[in-house]
């Protein structure tokens, strides 16, 4: 049976089905009856079910597509059995009938269901609208709407419908999704099994929501919760988000998940200001949520948090507490708003930025790491343990502290890359380590802590506070570092800027202080250090008012280092504590200076100083000047140091000069290491001066002592000269060396080591004292002069009377060069004079070299001897002078127990007051023919008294000294007898010089041949030899022996070969070389047999004017002027070949080693 289409309106029944049976009658039944269509409005009961009776029941009834609004029952359905299906009806709400298992907005549903048995209507869907086509005739057409059931189960094919959560829950299976809508269901739901709920729409709010701990709950959308007691939600099993969720509790109680959430979604938790949101396990541990928003009284994480890119966002009215570790990926920052605590207790690696903005205080025990953002804190942070704040990743963040820090003793470390800032705006205290590793501009308050380490500042480091550390601190800077505040170091402070440095608040350092700028260095504030005290401006200059001091004044000394780049001068600073602090001072573009332009800073006042500049160092004070390393580098410029008030110079370090080293103290002067210049250095002291080692590399050395003593216990070398004009003693332990002369005066003895000049004379003399002469005195362009006025001159040893080193000195006349003798303007190459007796011992070999010409230049008058014609003797141009100092009466020995070895031409002066003697060892010295020896007793008046008493060795018998000598040969040359008649020394005998070459025992030549020798060619062979003697002429002997021819024509010869030898056109030079490459290419080809065949070859070829007659008469004419030289003029056969080898090979060889040693055995093979 089918009702359709009707209108029925204002009846109690609208529609009525029931058990209806007359007595006695048959039964009856109801079954397929289909309402549809109707509009049943206006009544009571629009659909009614009664009576109930056995043969009725409800399985059979369908009502659907009616109008059931405005009706007290829609359906009042009284039977007992069978389930009435009532759905897609209208029931006059969108909200569907009013039911109790209708749960969705309840209050606001429409006409009622009355049930005999719960749920035996069954009326979801229903129409959402009442909607009709408006013609009465075919009752209700539904238009418009669309059926609705508020949770629909879309994981049943088909879906199945439910008009409230809990029943879609109750009747889903594992893993079902329910699609709830937008509305108000008026249940708390309990979620059983693993179910995914999901609001496509608007927002569905009920009572609560709560999860059993073994299901895994699936979430989608917005969900409200209205209840007023806690928990709003929770959930006891795991959660998983398949869309973004909101869960929000309208009347701010808890949320709570007991278990993990996960799913890469975005889970908004919002309990208002009264509820907790409580996390208790992972969240996002296996999938990272998307992002996670959370407003609530109070947030707590208990286990690890994991979010991608929409990141954390937390606003709590109370606590939060994160105890397990936070990561977000994709850029996800962390904001979190805390009114109360916020507690980190895990890490925290973040690809976004963090930032607490709220007014809660903050309390950290793990570090936070962002990727390139900025991490900041706007309340106070407590630090729970140690925490480590980094901000770097391919470029970095700002890390930002608003408010104050508390350590607690726990370490900070900060890392904001090269680009990132770093700014405490208010006070960190605790102790505890903070290391900051990178930042860019760097700000900081008033820091209490145990150390502070900033290792690479990338801009700047500004100190607007206090800085107090229980240990050190240490601050790197690429940029600036100002100091505002005041700073105390309880061991060390660096400060370490590559621009400008600032201290404008006062700063005290327990230990070492090390303060380093690239550019200025400002001290606008005092700066005391413990210890040692650096100051460093490598680009600029230190400046500014405050007060200096490296230690605390209390008996302690400090070390204070002071370096800039510009010129630095002590009297534009100030300084404390000076007397006990060692200085160290350098500028590394300009000069030191530290005088007394400030008196207090003047280098008395200092317990040391060591300086090293680019320019002059300038040290200068009244009392005592102590010094360590001083080094001026700059060429030209140079170290000067002065005292005044009888000051004296304690120079304990080594003092190294470019330039000059100017020292003039009024005291004495010490210089315990060694001093090095490259131009002058000069010493002047009132008192002693103590040397080491010292070098002027082209300079002079210049020592004075106006009333003290000099011992040099180095050794001295100098580019120039070594002067030293000492008051007292002067002691040389070690060598002197000089490029330009040696000159030392003392007024007591003088102590020496080897002595060295390589272009001046050695002078040495004492007024009052001995010298005592320990090692070889040897200049090599100028003459060597030891003169003991008073006392003796002697090598330490035996009795202390005998000079026993080796001398060698040069002097030559005509270039005025070597030492002056005693009387007049002669130059000598040795002058050894004293006042008491003159030993030379074997050891004291004498070696006068130098150029010498008697004809020229006659020094007879500068050793106080006559030169008259009666007395004078023969002109004498004197290499070595040994005398003892005038004294009246004359007084003193000369013992000459050396080999001399003198110059062709040059003279020996032995000026005795009363006796010389010659030793044994004199003997083997070679005087050739042109030598003169010349003895003086200057106490005997006439040859008999000085053979009387044995005053002149060979007195009675002068000629005798020929046979005495040694040496090859005899003694040539002439020996000269003196005494002083009145005031001169004059000629008391004399033995000239024998001939060139022994007398033959022939007859003697004609007179007629002696006449008129050719003295044009024996002047060119005395400049050929290099001999420089005058020719014998007509009765030099007086008849006691023959002249002798043999030297003129030897000249001849000599006159002859030597246009071959010079060969001035090169022709036979250019022959030699051909014939020699021809028959010897390589060296190896040359032998004795080799030898002859060239010889043969050149004897063959002799007079024809080809290669190899040319290079005979090279090689013949050498051999012929050897064997002259050897058999005509007496030279010895080695010294013949030398003087060829040396004269003529070099030319006609050109420096070819296979020419040279062709001629060699040429020469062998003939001599």
């Amino acid at each position: 049976m089918t009702i359709e289409e009707n209108v029925i309106t204002g009846c109690t029944n609208g529609i009525r089905f029931g058990e209806y049976k007359a007595t006695g009658g048959l039964d009856g039944s109801i079954t397929s009856v289909t309402v549809r269509n109707n509009t049943v409005t206006g009544g009571t009961n629009a659909i009614r079910l009664h009576p109930d009776g056995s043969n009725v029941s409800a399985n059979g009834i369908i009502v659907y597509d009616n109008d059931l609004s405005g009706n007290t029952y829609g359906v009042k359905n009284e039977f007992t059995s069978g389930t009435l299906d009532a759905s897609d009806n209208w029931w006059g709400s969108a909200n569907g009938p009013t039911i109790a298992s209708n749960t969705f907005n309840f209050g606001s549903q429409g006409v009622q269901i009355d049930e005999a048995v719960a749920d035996n209507v069954k009326y979801v869907q229903w129409w959402d609208s009442g909607g009709d086509d408006g013609d009465p005739d075919n009752g209700f057409q539904p238009t418009g709407g669309s059926l609705f059931a508020p949770v629909t189960n879309i994981t049943h094919d088909p879906d199945t419908y439910y008009s409230s959560i809990g029943s879609g829950i109750s009747s889903a299976t594992a893993n079902n999704t329910l699609l709830i809508e937008n509305g108000t269901f008026s249940e708390a739901p309990t979620v059983d099994k693993n179910l995914t709920l999901t609001v496509p729409i608007g927002t569905a709010e009920m009572t609560r929501l709560i999860s059993n701990g073994s299901t895994t709950t699936g979430l989608s959308g917005l969900f409200a919760a209205n209840t007023s007691t806690d928990p709003a939600f929770q959930f006891g099993g795991a959660v998983t988000l398949a869309g973004d969720v909101t869960l929000t509790s309208t009347n701010q109680k808890a949320i709570t998940f007991n278990s993990t959430i996960d799913g890469d979604q975005k889970l908004t938790v919002n309990t208002g200001t009264g509820g907790t949101a409580t996390f208790g396990d992972m969240v996002g541990n296996a999938n990272a949520l998307s992002g996670l928003e959370v407003d609530a009284l109070n947030v707590d994480f208990d286990n690890t948090v994991e979010v991608d890119d929409d990141g954390i966002d937390i606003d709590a009215g109370g606590y939060v507490t994160f105890d397990n570790t936070v990561d977000t990926t994709g850029g996800g920052t962390v904001t979190i708003s805390n009114t109360g605590l916020l507690t980190i207790s895990g890490p925290m690696s973040l690809d976004g930025a963090f930032n607490q903005d709220g007014a809660g205080a903050v309390s950290i025990a793990g570090d936070v790491d962002t990727t390139n953002d900025n991490v900041t804190f706007t309340n106070s942070v407590t630090l729970g343990s140690n925490v480590d704040i980094d901000t770097t990743g391919t470029t970095a963040g700002n890390i930002l502290f608003s408010s104050t820090i508390n350590t607690v003793g726990n370490s900070l470390a900060l890392d904001a890359g090269s680009v990132g800032n770093i700014t405490l705006s208010d006070a960190l205290t605790g102790g505890g380590d903070v290391t900051v590793r990178d930042g860019a501009v760097q700000s900081y308050q008033d820091l209490t802590l145990n150390s502070l380490s900033i290792q690479d500042a990338t801009t700047s480091v500004t100190f607007g506070g206090d800085v107090a550390a229980t240990t050190s601190i240490d601050v790197v800077s690429g940029g600036t570092i100002i100091q505002n505040g005041s700073v105390t170091s309880g061991t060390d402070l660096v400060y370490d800027a590559a621009g400008d440095l600032a201290l404008y608040g006062t700063t005290t350092v327990a230990n070492s202080a090390a303060l380093s700028a690239g550019n200025n260095l400002t001290v606008g504030a005092s700066l005391t250090g413990g210890g040692a005290l650096t100051l460093i401006a490598t680009g600029g200059a230190i400046s500014g008012s405050g007060t200096i001091q490296a230690n605390d004044g209390v008996d302690t000394q400090g070390d204070l280092t002071l370096w800039q780049g510009n010129s630095l001068n002590l009297a534009n600073l100030t300084f404390g504590n000076q007397s006990t602090t060692d200085l160290t001072a350098q500028s590394y573009n300009g000069g030191v200076t530290i005088d007394k332009t400030k008196p207090s800073n003047a280098a008395d006042q200092w317990q040391s100083i060591i300086a090293t500049a680019e320019h002059n160092v300038v040290l200068s004070g009244d009392g005592d000047i102590t010094t360590g390393n001083l080094v001026s580098n700059g060429a030209g410029y140079g170290v000067q140091i002065s005292t005044g008030s009888g000051g004296s110079l304690d120079a304990q370090g080594t003092i190294n000069s470019g330039g000059f080293v100017d020292v003039d103290v009024e005291g004495n002067a010490g210089f315990a290491d060694a001093v090095t210049a490259g131009d002058d250095i000069d010493l002047v002291a009132g008192g002693d001066i103590t040397t080491n080692a010292m070098t002027s590399t082209a300079g002079d050395i210049d020592i004075t002592s106006t009333g003290g003593n000099l011992v040099a216990q180095g050794t001295i070398n100098s580019g120039g000269s070594v002067t030293a004009n000492i008051d007292g003693q002067a002691g040389f332990a070690q060598t002197v060396s000089a490029g330009s002369g040696i000159d030392l005066d003392a007024g007591d003895d003088i102590t020496t080591r080897a002595m060295t000049s390589t272009g001046g004379n050695i002078e040495i003399e004492s007024a009052a004292g001995d010298l005592v002469v320990n090692g070889a005195l040897t200049a090599d362009a100028g003459g060597v002069s030891l003169i003991s006025e008073t006392g003796t001159i002697y090598t330490p040893g035996g009795s202390n009377d005998t000079l026993n080193v080796p001398i060698t000195g040069f002097s030559n006349s005509a270039a005025g060069t070597g030492v002056d003798l005693p009387f007049g303007s002669g130059k000598t190459a040795i002058l050894i004079e004293n006042g008491s007796n003159l030993i030379l011992g074997p050891g004291a070999t004498l070696t006068a070299n130098g150029t010498y010409n008697p004809a020229s230049y006659d020094d007879r008058e500068s050793v106080d001897f006559d030169s008259s014609l009666t007395g004078g003797g023969e002109q004498l141009d004197v290499a070595i002078y040994l005398g003892n100092s005038p004294q009246a009466p004359p007084i003193g020995n000369i013992t000459v127990n050396s080999i001399v070895v003198m110059e062709n031409n040059g003279g020996m002066v032995v000026d005795a007051g009363e006796k010389v003697l010659f030793g044994d060892e004199f003997g083997d010295s070679e005087f050739n023919q042109t030598h003169r020896l010349e003895v003086v007793s200057r106490l005997s008046k006439t040859l008999s008294e000085v053979a009387s008493y044995e005053r002149l060795p060979f007195a009675d018998n002068p000629e005798a000294i020929r046979n005495w000598f040694t040496a090859p040969g005899y003694f040539a040359g002439a020996y000269v007898l003196r005494g002083v008649r009145t005031l001169l020394a004059e000629v008391l005998a004399v033995t000239n010089p024998v001939p060139l070459v022994p007398p033959r025992t022939l007859e003697p030549e004609l007179r007629g041949e002696v006449e008129g020798p050719d003295t044009e060619a024996l002047a060119r062979l005395l400049t050929e030899l290099g001999i420089g003697v005058q020719p014998y002429m007509t009765d030099a002997y007086g008849g006691a022996l023959s002249t002798d021819l043999r030297l003129y024509k030897a000249a001849e010869k000599l006159q002859e070969l030597m246009p071959i030898l010079e060969d001035a056109d090169g022709t036979r030079i250019a022959g030699l070389k051909t014939a020699v490459q021809q028959f010897f290419p390589t060296l190896d080809l040359l032998t004795e047999e080799q030898v002859d065949s060239f010889d043969k070859i050149l004897q063959s070829h002799k007079g024809d004017m080809t290669d190899f007659d040319l290079a005979g008469q090279c090689i013949y004419s050498l051999t012929e002027y050897v064997n002259i030289l050897g058999t005509e003029i007496g030279w010895p056969v080695e010294k013949s070949v030398n003087f060829v080898m040396g004269r003529y090979v070099p030319r006609l060889t050109e420096g070819d080693e296979i020419r040279i040693a062709v001629i060699q055995m040429f020469l062998q093979k003939e001599l």
